[in-house]
């Protein structure tokens, strides 16, 4: 299998175990805990067990997870598309078009995966107990159930009106049927796989089944309006929460129960959040272009027009890859920064061979045209933007600058220090971006007459964020209230993981099969 977990700006090298020798007055905070799972799923699940299947189709990675009554978090594994790509031995162009052979590769990906979950791991997987499916797509979704046609930005494969529910589970069902006449051919009938049930098919934009998850499980419990903002792709959501408090015995207590429900006639529309906000560089103003005012920057086949010279994407500000494209094009002509960056993202710094290797990938990085930048998912290296996002976006590089400061005096202006400088500005300018963002899109919705009662950072800027020390995260926050003129305690961080999110509607149907069978025995 090809473990895959969810991809953040950072690595997982983030979080107070990494702040060295900060200064007195802050070794004394820390970062804040992260959620933790009951880990139910530590053993096989009982054959018994209704089950659910949640596909998320993101920017870095496809992500298979099974959701039970049993526990919120659930089981997950995925690949990356880069990897995929490589597996498949495909270049850029011709693997995002490559679905006639990426649907089985994934179809049989999935299906070893549910089969591993239970015991015995050699005998075909209960699949009657299959009773929900749910699609999480980073992007444009038309229409409803298995036939509902997906547009795409920013994912490995390319999307353009496609049933990509009905088109994976087509290739799910061919999978099945070839097991199933391998057993009969070897005289094997007990491995003969049973069918896909015929079940409803959910298609949701990633950003509104995340909306769910903190609904269910997060930040947005007991609020009537939230907004929802994912990090990596910059989408988003805005919705009226109707919210009514527990007596599910499978929550915990004070969560929504699973009869709540998002209200359709709610804010503005505030999906694709990275391009319906749009920053004017001449007149320093970010603009949001909330319902249908963002037609006029789709082409006819779904992508987004390149703008003007003067007009800038707010993806092409505050999403990771762009981030670290950003960065990197900054301190091109800063031999000294530069070779500082290299030696820290190096698989070997005192190596020279693998020191320059670093240094020509910040080069080609830098160098990446803007056409080119807009297809990160497959056409640039992910670990070396998790490298540069670890450096520019860590805690460590604060408590660096807050050393650099103290012996200002020194004659003595290392390589390390003028990166530190650099890096530092650049931290501070990101989040002035995520702020104006937010302030746009707070605006907009007061302008509409919706005040926001919650805006939620998920992805990878709100995980990365959650792993900053204490004193950190505070400042971040009031930086980005500031800047955005948002009133305190509105904008939060996610604190529950992005499966755990995207999987949640899938989950209250998996609940509610539980309940029903439950029931029924007593």
């Amino acid at each position: 299998m090809h473990s895959d977990p969810s991809a953040t700006f950072l690595g997982k090298e983030m979080g107070t175990g990494v702040v060295r020798s900060a200064p007195a007055e802050l070794s004394s905070l820390v970062a804040p805990q992260r959620p933790v799972s009951q880990n139910i799923h530590a053993d096989r699940l009982d054959r018994s067990t209704p089950f659910g299947l949640t596909v998320i189709v993101g920017g870095t990675n496809v992500r298979f997870c099974l959701s039970t009554a049993a526990d919120p978090e659930p089981i997950k594994d995925g690949i990356k598309w880069q990897k995929m790509k490589e597996v498949l031995s495909l270049d850029v162009e011709p693997f995002k078009q490559s679905h006639d052979i990426s649907y089985p590769y994934l179809a049989k990906m999935c299906l070893d995966f549910i089969a591993k979950q239970f015991s015995p791991a050699d005998v075909p997987p209960p699949l009657h107990n299959l009773c929900a499916i749910t699609f999480s797509v980073a992007g444009q979704v038309t229409d409803q159930g298995r036939g509902a046609l997906i547009t795409t930005t920013n994912t490995g494969l390319t999307f353009i009106n496609q049933p990509l529910a009905d088109d994976f589970l087509v290739a799910i069902e061919r999978e099945i049927a070839a097991r199933t006449q391998l057993a009969l051919k070897q005289g094997k009938p007990e491995l003969v796989w049973p069918t896909l049930p015929s079940l409803e098919v959910d298609v949701m934009n990633d950003a509104e089944a995340a909306l769910f998850g903190e609904v269910y499980y997060g930040n947005l419990q007991g609020k009537n309006v939230g907004v929802i903002i994912l990090g990596t792709g910059c989408g988003g959501k805005a919705q009226l929460v109707k919210y009514k408090k527990s007596t599910d015995t499978h929550l915990k207590s004070g969560q929504t129960s699973m009869d709540s429900h998002i209200d359709p006639h709610g804010p503005p529309n505030m999906d694709e959040c990275g391009h319906r906000n749009i920053l004017d560089t001449v007149q320093d103003i970010v603009t949001c272009y909330p319902n249908g005012d963002l037609a006029q920057y789709i082409n006819p086949d779904g992508s987004f027009k390149k703008l003007d010279g003067h007009l800038v994407y707010a993806e092409h500000l505050i999403a990771g890859p762009w981030n670290a494209i950003r960065f990197v094009r900054s301190i091109l002509e800063n031999d000294k920064a530069k070779i500082a960056l290299a030696r820290r993202i190096a698989e070997d710094p005192r190596d020279p061979e693998k020191l320059a290797k670093a240094i020509q990938a910040l080069n080609n990085l830098g160098a990446l045209k803007v056409e080119h930048r807009t297809e990160w998912a497959v056409d640039s290296d992910a670990d070396l933007v998790r490298a540069v996002n670890n450096v520019v976006l860590s805690a460590n590089l604060i408590v660096e600058k807050l050393e650099l400061d103290a012996r200002k005096s020194s004659e003595h202006f290392t390589a390390d220090d003028a990166l530190i400088e650099k890096a530092y500005r650049h931290f501070w300018d990101y989040f002035t971006y995520v702020g104006r963002v937010l302030g746009s899109k707070y605006a907009t919705a007061r302008d509409y007459g919706y005040t926001f009662d919650r805006l939620i950072l998920c992805g990878g800027i709100g995980e990365s964020c959650n792993l900053f020390p204490q004193y950190l995260r505070k400042a971040v926050l009031k930086h980005l209230r500031r800047v955005g003129n948002i009133p305190e305690g509105v904008i939060n961080f996610s604190t529950i993981t992005p499966e755990c999110r995207e999987d949640a509607a899938n989950r209250a149907k998996v609940i509610a099969k539980h309940e029903a069978l439950t029931a029924n025995v007593h």
